[in-house]
């Protein structure tokens, strides 16, 4: 009936041939036991599980869906209009970074960065995360996170909450 599942190398059941097809399957993309994005029949993508049956793990409600390389995240995307809205999703399908965002700049030093019109926000693994409230964000060579609002800048202090704490000359 044209439906696909998945298969590793030795031959075991990843996931039931129940779908229309799978946004990535190369064999670096694919992590054991992670989920992966899984097309239904109307070619919208969501979250399913790789432990033989293929169970959705998130609604069927994307037109992109990817893993961040080099994370356990994974980049979803709704097209509204014209526009590809994008967010960030764990293993589990909680949007941890609202599918609401312009653009996501990739998982680098535990850290993301993202923008809403012309506003960045910043997440971190360490539960740290802001709106996009920011002019201008950096992440320098020892992983501090610079940014500016207005005519104040300083760095953010992960470690208790989101606050500026040093000054720096723009």
């Amino acid at each position: 009936d044209g439906k696909v599942g998945l298969k590793d190398v030795l031959g075991n059941i990843l996931i039931s041939p129940i779908y229309s097809g799978f946004s990535e399957v190369y064999s670096y993309i694919i992590k054991r036991g992670e989920p992966v994005a899984a097309f239904n029949e109307n070619m919208k993508l969501g979250l399913v599980t790789t432990d033989g049956n293929g169970t959705p793990i998130t609604s069927f409600e994307y037109d992109l869906l990817m893993m961040l390389p080099f994370s356990p995240y994974y980049l979803c995307g709704k097209k509204i209009d014209d526009n590809m809205l994008v967010g960030v999703l764990d293993k589990n399908g909680d949007e941890i970074i609202p599918c609401t965002m312009d653009k996501v700049y990739g998982f680098v030093n535990d850290s993301i960065i993202f923008k809403k019109g012309d506003k960045y926000g910043y997440w971190s693994i360490y539960s740290c995360c802001s709106e996009p409230i920011y002019d201008e964000i950096d992440i320098d060579e020892e992983c501090n996170v610079w940014v500016k609002i207005g005519d104040k800048s300083g760095y953010l202090d992960i470690d208790e909450d989101i606050w500026l704490y040093e000054q720096r000359s723009v």
